[in-house]
């Protein structure tokens, strides 16, 4: 009886080492070639993105409407971070009457202070959309001088320029004519009667 049960007890010990060694030997599954730290490989083994990463912007929620990107660095999605009016949004704010008041009026954004830009703000209950020039807080247009522009809001300068209604319009500023540093292609500093601004030369 006890030599049943010593080899009884012998085979179930064997049974249990083969069993474990099976486990250990089983080949564990993995994508060829091996995933990235951002990502899994999945029963199909393909490798797909672990739960709040990503590989572009466009794995990032409210990316339609531009307010989270990806950080490749972490493969994170991250709130987007605005150094520029991307949107050419303008401001809700506008004016008691027809002047800037407690606001400062400017030509351009290079009047305004560094977290401000100047824009053309309309008057409460005016029905001319009459607009007043001042400095307002808010991010600047994303486009530098010289560069074509559609409206205020596309440029730094809060200037958007053509010398005629069907010219191309260019991001522009004020300039003095004797200081010779308009940049190209509005290389001439025009009078246009509210201000000098830097315009495309006229054609001979």
């Amino acid at each position: 009886m006890n030599i049943l049960l010593t080899i009884v007890g012998i085979f179930s010990f064997l049974l249990i080492i083969s069993c474990g060694d099976s486990s250990k030997t089983e080949s564990k599954k993995e994508c060829n070639p091996k995933c990235n730290t951002w990502q899994i490989c999945d029963s199909s083994q393909k490798c797909i993105l672990l739960a709040g990463r990503c590989s572009d912007d466009l794995d990032c929620k409210d990316n339609t409407e531009n307010k989270t990107i990806c950080d490749l660095s972490k493969h994170e999605c991250i709130e987007k971070v605005l150094t520029c009016n991307e949107n050419k949004k303008a401001s809700d704010f506008k004016l008691a009457k027809d002047e800037c008041g407690e606001l400062t009026k400017c030509d351009d954004s290079y009047d305004c202070a560094d977290n401000q830009r100047c824009e053309n703000l309309f008057i409460e209950g005016d029905t001319n959309n009459y607009t007043q020039p001042c400095c307002i807080e808010g991010l600047r247009g994303c486009k530098k001088v010289g560069e074509p522009c559609e409206n205020e809001f596309d440029c730094e300068s809060g200037l958007c320029i053509a010398r005629g209604d069907d010219e191309q319009h260019y991001c522009s500023k004020k300039c003095e004519p004797e200081d010779n540093d308009c940049p190209n292609p509005i290389t001439e500093c025009a009078d246009l009667w509210v201000l000098n601004a830097c315009v495309v030369p006229k054609s001979k």
